[in-house]
């Protein structure tokens, strides 16, 4: 497993904590040989995390391989943002300073605080391009659902419908993206329209919008 860390600057045992942390991890890289290039282009830049008293928010991140996810330490106390298979450390980060982890491979990460051993947190990463909503629509019978499936979580992904030919979207249902990035949306009837899938920004990122789809 390949990780690209970085600390950013704080109090001065906080940037010594730090560079330890950032050296183990530079090894690690150089030991395990560079991330694969994004096809088509850089990959767009990951969500951030923030920390809150005891928590982190959010908690459950998810995005595509390739992306970087940022956790900024708000409190006035120190924290840390820890692999619990010792995989990656932010070593410890003082308050205002932040930790940029870039994740190239796919898989679960559990993490922790070493500070506060209850505050806990999972990043999923998805094999999935990072700027696309893929759809996979399915009749049956009179019924059709549309499934979506894009790098983020915890966030409400929004079914629209328009005529067939021609006028506005407008949302019909919403869903909550799991931690796999996908939501599924049942749909009656059998007139011909056109659907798309609408995921909000969130967490920084920009929203996303699917292309879309005649159903007939």
């Amino acid at each position: 497993m390949q990780f690209d860390s970085r600390s950013a600057e704080g109090r001065a045992h906080g940037r010594f904590d730090a560079l330890l942390a950032l050296l183990a991890c530079a090894l690690c890289a150089v030991a395990l040989g560079a991330a694969p290039a994004a096809a088509g282009g850089p990959v767009p830049a990951g969500p951030s995390s923030a920390i809150h008293d005891r928590i982190y928010a959010p908690a459950a991140i998810t995005v595509a391989a390739g992306q970087t996810i940022t956790w900024h330490n708000e409190t006035l106390g120190p924290h840390t943002v820890t692999s619990t298979t010792e995989l990656f450390n932010s070593g410890r980060l003082e308050g205002g300073t932040s930790y940029s982890l870039k994740f190239a491979n796919p898989g679960t990460f559990d993490y922790y605080c070493t500070v506060h051993p209850t505050m806990k947190g999972v990043v999923t990463v998805l094999a999935i391009p990072a700027e696309r909503v893929l759809v996979h629509v399915t009749k049956r019978g009179a019924g059709t659902t549309v499934r979506a499936q894009v790098p983020r979580s915890g966030v409400q992904a929004q079914l629209q419908v328009a005529p067939a030919h021609g006028g506005a979207f407008k949302t019909v249902a919403r869903a909550t993206l799991g931690s796999q990035g996908t939501a599924s949306f049942a749909l009656g009837g059998s007139a011909r329209r056109r659907v798309r899938v609408l995921v909000p920004a969130a967490y920084g990122q920009p929203r996303l919008l699917s292309r879309a789809l005649a159903l007939s």
